[in-house]
């Protein structure tokens, strides 16, 4: 994800609270128009309009030269602070942020942790967390390029003797989590976790199918998982007849703009539009309103009409040609 400075002059007369241009380029703050088109917020969906505004905390973390500043993200992403950096009389600044803000400093990658019951949509959302590394800003442009500090899972969830609906996902024996080794996943399967690896033979997914009693079903990967920042994971879980319960990875894809799966199969599905008959045998006719163009024989060729007079000419020319032969 990306966070664009605005198109700022380098006298700094575009800079916010200087429209007038009435301050020195020493006194003109730095501020930035921030993008998150993958960010986790309301309804569990990611964001992919440039939109801030369900965020449970607007404030983010700016660090330059040591010192870190809050910074306010308003709905259309601009990041300003009412002690904000100065410009001063510098051509450029390394800067580092984070999400949500810490005070002091970024919290380090082995204190990361994420919240255990993500059922609830505030656990869910606050439990992911954003960075920037070493970013240059210049008065007349910066880009800030957030990183998801954490791992996505995505789980699809078949029940071969029932059904899934209402079933509830656990993650178990992770590290990292705020309140056990546990991380219990939205309504709709989907989990945040601090990268780190599965090891092949350990329970790692426990399933509970209201469907089959509440019974509850454990399974652990047969290689080792190993969950990376910044990528979203799609899980296939099984329980079957048997009551035997497997767990694989189907893909993964970079946590972006949008969350692409790869689809099996050779050849895409060609089906009757929307409110149109289909295709399957028995179907009526359909009459198609509008015109054809008329299609008409070559010039030089014969029509493809039927007519006596063309039958009478053709046997006559036949008959010559066999009395040529004869003679």
């Amino acid at each position: 994800m990306a966070a664009c400075a605005k198109d700022e002059g380098a006298d700094g007369s575009n800079q916010p609270g200087n429209e007038t241009g009435d301050e020195t380029p020493q006194e003109t703050s730095i501020s930035f128009t921030a993008d998150i088109p993958a960010f986790v917020k309301g309804e569990s969906r990611t964001t992919v309009d440039n939109n801030w505004s369900e965020l449970l905390n607007p404030a983010v973390a700016v660090e330059i030269d040591g010192v870190v500043k809050a910074y306010t993200v308003d709905v259309k992403g601009s990041l300003t602070s009412e002690d904000p950096f100065l410009w001063g009389d510098k051509k450029e600044v390394t800067v580092n942020a984070w999400y949500p803000y810490v005070e002091g400093s970024k919290i380090s990658d082995e204190a990361l942790t994420v919240m255990a019951d993500q059922s609830k949509l505030e656990n869910f959302v606050g439990s992911d967390q954003l960075e920037v590394v070493s970013a240059t800003a210049t008065p007349s442009y910066s880009v800030l390029s957030f990183s998801h500090r954490v791992a996505k899972l995505v789980c699809s969830l078949t029940v071969e003797n029932g059904t899934a609906e209402g079933a509830i996902v656990r993650l178990l024996n992770l590290k990292q989590v705020q309140e056990g080794t546990s991380v219990t996943a939205t309504s709709d399967w989907k989990a945040l976790m601090v990268p780190q690896t599965i090891p092949a033979g350990q329970d790692f997914v426990e399933v509970t199918v209201p469907s089959m009693g509440n019974l509850s079903f454990v399974s652990a990967p047969v290689t080792d998982f190993v969950f990376e920042r910044g990528k979203v994971y799609y899980l296939n879980i099984n329980v079957s007849k048997e009551g035997t319960t497997t767990v694989e990875i189907s893909s993964s894809v970079a946590w972006g703009n949008s969350d692409t799966v790869s689809v099996p199969g050779n050849s895409t599905d060609v089906n009757p539009s929307p409110g149109q008959p289909g295709w399957e045998a028995g179907d009526g006719d359909t009459d198609m309103s509008g015109e054809s163009s008329e299609v008409n024989s070559s010039s030089d060729n014969p029509s493809w009409g039927h007519n006596e007079k063309d039958d009478e000419e053709l046997e006559a020319n036949e008959n010559k040609n066999n009395e040529s032969t004869d003679n």
